[in-house]
């Protein structure tokens, strides 16, 4: 008799699904982490369970025998400087010398003025003058063994890499975390404060206990798991007396029944707070830098703009296709050579 998936259920787990879990930004946005080898799924779970901001975890059964990812805030470890939530931001802290640079790409000019990094410097084959950037030496602090960090930006689940053939699963504690969320007023600080939605246990008899004051509270704006967790609270069994609520007897700040689209300000009472869904990463893919036509004035960094102040957009088209690109997009010099093929182009931008 497999009892997993019952424990899973009384823990307030989802469904396993196939792949490792990934963030709110699709199939490559990888969720922050901590992992470890040799253990058993139901281990795997009751770590999960035992980390205040564990919000799912992937195991993986014939790997390293039995591959264990929690997912949360926090989980990769922590920086001796607070103001860093992941390690990549620990290790970029410091100063220059440039008081208008605030990391170390940024400290020092380009001998092309519209280029404010090293990175776009070179980009636009430009030439860089390094400023002097002080690190602020902060300490990463890593996970205890046997766990192993791994540094990103999103911290709750929206999905996986959805590979069929993956030997991973990822159950997630909260399905409905990575969604926006209606609440009351008073419980707003404590929704944010919170960071991660807890998971919350199956119990009867219970009431929603309030970790900043360290209170049980009898509510109807708190009864029930998914309330008492969205306000930052956890339903518990463990609370003294008796409790006697209805779910939303009192209150309408709540999005039961909705489905994630439907999730809106607009449908969220002038009297409630709305909470946005959580904002995946921005990809940035690094651009191949200019090529160096013969021909054509020096590159400059950036889109091209016009007026006294160049912040006005120039008259102009674009394609995304037609290219011999790898995905179908122009290079730069298929995009140059279209320029040259109209009488009235002054000058062309590109990007990858």
């Amino acid at each position: 008799l497999n009892l997993l998936p019952l424990l899973s259920h009384v823990q307030g787990y989802g469904i396993e699904q196939i792949g490792p879990c990934r963030g709110p930004g699709g199939v490559n946005d990888e969720v922050n982490s901590r992992s470890a080898v040799a253990k058993s799924q139901s281990q795997c779970q009751q770590d999960c369970t035992d980390e205040s901001t564990c919000v799912g975890y992937a195991y993986c059964s014939s790997c390293n025998g039995g591959e264990c990812i929690l997912y949360g805030k926090f989980l990769d470890g922590y920086c001796s400087d607070t103001s860093a939530l992941n390690q990549v931001d620990c290790k970029a802290l410091g100063s220059c010398s440039l008081s208008s640079a605030t990391n170390e790409d940024a400290c020092g000019t380009c001998s092309e003025s519209t280029a404010s990094t090293k990175t776009t410097c070179d980009g636009v084959r430009g030439t860089w003058t390094a400023a002097t950037w002080t690190s602020a030496n902060a300490v990463w602090n890593s996970p205890e063994d046997p766990w192993t960090g791994h540094s990103h930006h999103s911290t709750v689940i929206a999905g996986t890499t959805e590979e069929a053939t993956s030997k991973y699963i990822c159950v997630d504690a909260h399905p409905e975390d990575h969604m926006a969320h209606c609440v009351d007023s008073d419980a707003t600080g404590r929704f944010l404060q919170s960071g991660s939605l807890r998971r919350s246990l199956l119990t009867s008899a219970s009431a929603c206990y309030n970790i900043n004051v360290h209170e049980c509270e009898c509510a109807d704006a708190r009864c029930g798991k998914e309330l008492c967790s969205i306000s930052g609270g956890i339903w518990t069994d463990e609370c003294p007396g008796e409790c006697t609520c209805e779910p939303n007897a009192s209150s309408n700040c709540h999005f039961n029944g909705l489905s994630e689209e439907e999730r809106t300000d607009e449908n969220c009472p002038d009297t409630c707070d709305f909470i946005p869904k959580p904002t995946p990463p921005k990809a940035k893919p690094p651009h191949a830098g200019d090529i160096g036509l013969p021909g054509w004035d020096v590159a400059m960094s950036g889109a091209c703009r016009g007026g006294t102040e160049f912040t006005d957009k120039v008259n102009g088209k674009y394609t995304n296709s037609g290219g011999s690109g790898p995905t179908g997009t122009l290079t730069q010099k298929e995009c140059a050579d279209a320029c040259l093929d109209e009488p009235t182009c002054v000058g062309y931008a590109h990007s990858t």
